[in-house]
């Protein structure tokens, strides 16, 4: 599960309710593990750069 480009927070958002619904794990494991899958360490790094790229 990657992206093609730059993450948008609704596919971010929604890549994580499915894959935290699917393999029974807490949100935020989910949301760090595609951060993870970006090249970030965790969703902590990921998440000013998402809303970095909603202000440009």
């Amino acid at each position: 599960m990657t992206f093609s480009a730059w993450p948008d927070e609704k596919k971010v958002a929604l890549l994580s309710r499915l894959l935290s619904r699917d393999e029974n794990v807490p949100l935020h494991e989910a949301l760090n593990r595609i951060a993870a899958q970006e090249g970030f360490g965790g969703w902590s790094l990921l998440a000013p750069k998402l809303l970095k790229l909603r202000l440009l």
